[in-house]
C-alpha cells in the first residue's frame, strides 16, 4: 500500500502518543455518538479530550475517516487494514525509519483499535456521502430585501414602490464540487409559504424521530 507523505505524518502521531493519552482517546471514541457531519463528530470527541483541540485532532481523525473509506470498498477488517498500512509506511522508501523497530508493531495494534469502531467512526465516515448522493446539495443560503419604485407617467419621480426579496440558495453538486448560486424573486406571501412549508418539515422530522427513537435506530444530527 502506497501512503500518502501527508498521511505519513500523521500516521507518524498517532505512533507517538503517550500511552495515556491514547487510552484517553479510545476512550473518548467510545463514547462519542455517530454525527451526520464530521465537523460535529470532531467536536463532540474534542469535548471529552480535556487539553486537545480541534486543530490537533481533526488531521488524524481525517485520516481515519479515510482509512474507514478504504476498509468499506475493499471489505478489509480492521487488523487486515492495520497490517497494510503499517507495511506500507515501514516500506516507505523516504519515511520508513520513522517506523522501524516496536514502532511499526505500535501503528499496526493501534490502527486495529482505531478502525474497530464501525458503528460511530464508519457511520459518521459514510453519513456525509450518503447525504450528498443528490444532484444539488444545498451549502448556504440567504435573502436579499430591496425596495424597488415603480414609475407611471414621469420617469423624475417614482408613483409608487415594492419590497421584493431575493432568495439565494447556495449549493453543489454530489461530489461537493462545482459551487453554484441560483436567485428567486419573492414578495410578503412567498416568504409565509416557505415558513409554513419549513414548519410542515419540522414537525414531519420531529415525528420521524419519534418513530427512529421506538424502533431503536440512532438518529444521526
Amino acid at each position: 500500500m502506497t501512503i500518502p507523505a501527508p498521511e505519513i505524518g500523521n500516521l507518524a502521531k498517532i505512533v507517538g502518543y503517550d500511552k495515556g493519552f491514547f487510552d484517553s482517546l479510545i476512550k473518548a471514541l467510545n463514547e462519542t455518538k455517530p454525527s451526520l457531519t464530521r465537523d460535529k463528530y470532531l467536536a463532540d470527541l474534542v469535548s471529552r479530550l480535556p487539553g486537545t483541540t480541534k486543530k490537533e485532532i481533526s488531521p488524524i481523525l481525517g485520516t481515519l475517516f479515510s482509512l474507514y473509506s478504504i476498509k468499506e470498498n475493499n471489505d478489509f477488517s480492521a487488523s487486515d487494514l492495520a497490517k497494510h498500512v503499517k507495511e506500507g509506511a515501514v516500506g516507505s522508501k523516504e519515511h520508513g525509519e520513522n517506523f522501524s523497530g516496536d514502532k511499526g508493531n505500535i501503528l499496526e495494534q493501534r490502527l486495529t483499535a482505531l478502525l474497530s469502531y464501525d458503528n460511530s467512526l464508519a457511520v459518521t465516515a459514510k453519513a456525509l456521502g450518503v447525504m450528498r448522493e443528490h444532484q444539488r446539495v444545498l451549502c448556504h443560503a440567504r435573502i436579499l430585501t430591496d425596495v424597488r419604485p415603480v414609475f407611471a407617467n414621469k420617469p423624475e419621480r417614482p408613483s409608487s414602490a415594492m419590497i421584493v426579496h431575493n432568495l439565494q440558495i447556495g449549493f453543489k453538486n454530489s461530489e461537493g464540487k462545482n459551487r453554484e448560486e441560483l436567485y428567486f424573486a419573492l414578495d410578503d406571501d412567498d416568504l409565509d409559504l416557505l415558513e409554513a412549508v419549513i414548519e410542515r418539515a419540522r414537525q414531519k422530522s420531529k415525528a420521524l424521530k419519534a418513530m427512529l427513537k421506538s424502533s431503536k435506530l440512532t438518529c444521526l444530527e
